[in-house]
């Protein structure tokens, strides 16, 4: 009986220890659960904000990139515009003169006075008529200038061949040639001239728009 109570003992006492164990592995199991969620938790509390403020500022890197993409898409168009305007104000100058947006009285007088000078043929009278017998069309306005001299031949074709070759857009409407009646030089070889001319340009309303 001694030996039975005794096993008895110890078997109760294994049985107390196994729980006591049991217990205690059932706390650290229950401290490593509430460590991670404790974590857990605090590591959503601390990473939440960081984690906004991270896709605010990726929502607003991929903003600028868009925003930065259309910008550059508008100054390649801007550079476009500008080279093409350059290749057209390089022709401009020509076209402006051929037939420019003004009468430009002053520059016909002029170049008739440079045609002049270059080919040696005198040019006594230049005579203008601004109401002129017709308009061309309805966005060309023209008026016309009548040139008479006293020159030899050999000059006078140089003269009338520098104004149909001249930039400005000239029409040559009459050529009148006579044989001088200057009784001072009748032995020369001068002839008298008469050009009429029309010179063209485009109207007010047409050159603004």
């Amino acid at each position: 009986m001694i030996q039975l109570n005794s096993f008895n003992q110890v078997q109760q006492i294994y049985k107390y220890l196994h729980k006591q164990r049991e217990n205690e592995k059932f706390m650290n199991y229950l401290e490593i659960a509430a460590t991670f969620s404790f974590i857990s938790l605090f590591l959503l509390l601390a990473i939440r904000p960081t984690a906004a403020a991270i896709f605010t500022l990726l929502g607003e890197i991929k903003s600028k990139e868009t925003l930065t993409s259309q910008f550059k898409a508008k100054i390649n168009s801007v550079v476009r515009a500008q080279e093409s305007y350059s290749k057209v104000q390089e022709k401009y100058d020509v076209i402006s003169s051929s037939l420019p947006d003004r009468p430009k009285f002053y520059q016909a007088a002029s170049n008739f006075s440079s045609i002049s000078q270059k080919t040696n043929a005198v040019i006594s009278r230049m005579a203008f008529n601004l109401i002129a017998d017709g308009k061309p069309s309805a966005d060309i306005e023209n008026y016309s200038i009548n040139l008479s001299g006293k020159n030899s031949y050999t000059p006078t074709i140089d003269m009338i061949d520098n104004i149909v070759n001249s930039r400005r857009l000239i029409q040559i409407d009459t050529i009148q040639l006579s044989k001088s009646n200057d009784k001072e030089n009748s032995t020369s070889n001068s002839i008298d001239i008469n050009i009429g001319t029309q010179l063209f340009y485009l109207q007010e309303n047409h050159a603004k728009n």
